[in-house]
């Protein structure tokens, strides 16, 4: 289970904020953090706490950072107030608006502003440092065995991530884009940048894609409003990045599942269906 952090201290301790009067609000929606709108004389911010320090070093959390500060600065995503990485806390100007729920994807006006959005963080410059999948994979399958058996299709999904080719474009990727981590406002800007790293920018549309299951033309409709077009190679790449999304989907969720993290919901389909595309044939 989650050992909740007192978020008190932790705001105390980032520069400036020792004392300063403040009011806590939890927040709905994180799994991996705790969060809460902050109210002060300043202004409205976001307290973002990972609920294990140890679970990213602070090298990696520096990494997250940096792209959120490159993203900011060019509209993409809420301004970085102050951080501290070996804590895993940071403070986020607060954004207006709502986060985007599943129901919104249905939009096509809102599917090709959020493709444009993607476009406009893969043009940003690369941030020198390669998402791994086979990193993630080797943490999951870790905790399946520290709390059990590991499943037989856990190593199914292992040979799904080996086999992904090496990527043909790396670009600025998010790597964790869900309807939860885009805020509606005057545009969509993107929050939580935990995973952000170098990566073949189609995962990110996979990531999507998968997530929320999307239909046949929901996908065309994204791969084309990101592209100017929805070219065969394009979608060749998409076809392997939703493969690789769909393994590390399944992966996360049955960790989540044996460690006793929080629930995530329909977590069980979830993973029914991610396992159904991944045995469905290929090509």
């Amino acid at each position: 289970m989650r050992a909740e952090r007192d978020p008190r201290p932790l705001l105390d301790a980032l520069p400036g904020w020792r004392g300063r009067a403040a009011r806590l609000k939890p927040l709905a929606g994180g799994l991996e953090n705790q969060t809460y709108r902050v109210d002060s004389r300043g202004g409205t911010y976001v307290l973002r706490i990972a609920a294990d320090a140890r679970g990213a070093s602070a090298e990696e959390r520096e990494i997250a950072l940096a792209v959120q500060r490159q993203a900011a600065a060019a509209g993409l995503a809420p301004r970085v107030v102050a951080a501290d990485p070996a804590a895993g806390v940071t403070l986020s100007e607060f954004l207006p608006g709502r986060p985007w729920t599943p129901d919104m994807l249905e939009d096509r006006n809102r599917l090709g502003q959020l493709a444009g959005l993607l476009r406009s963080l893969h043009d940003l410059p690369r941030c020198g440092t390669l998402f791994r999948p086979e990193a993630a994979v080797s943490r999951h399958i870790d905790i399946l065995r520290e709390h059990g058996a590991v499943p037989p299709f856990a190593e199914r999904c292992r040979r799904v991530i080996e086999s992904r080719p090496a990527p043909r474009v790396v670009a600025c990727c998010h790597n964790d884009v869900v309807a939860a981590n885009v805020i509606d406002g005057t545009r969509p800007r993107l929050i939580d940048f935990d995973y952000a790293r170098d990566n073949e920018p189609l995962f990110d549309l996979a990531c999507l894609v998968g997530w929320h299951d999307l239909a046949d033309g929901q996908v065309e409709y994204l791969v084309d409003a990101y592209g100017d077009g929805a070219s065969a190679e394009r979608r060749e790449r998409l076809a392997t990045e939703r493969r690789a999304f769909d393994a590390l989907q399944w992966l996360w969720l049955a960790a989540r599942e044996a460690s006793g993290a929080p629930s995530v919901p329909d977590a069980a389909a979830r993973m029914r269906r991610a396992a159904e595309r991944l045995a469905a044939p290929t090509g």
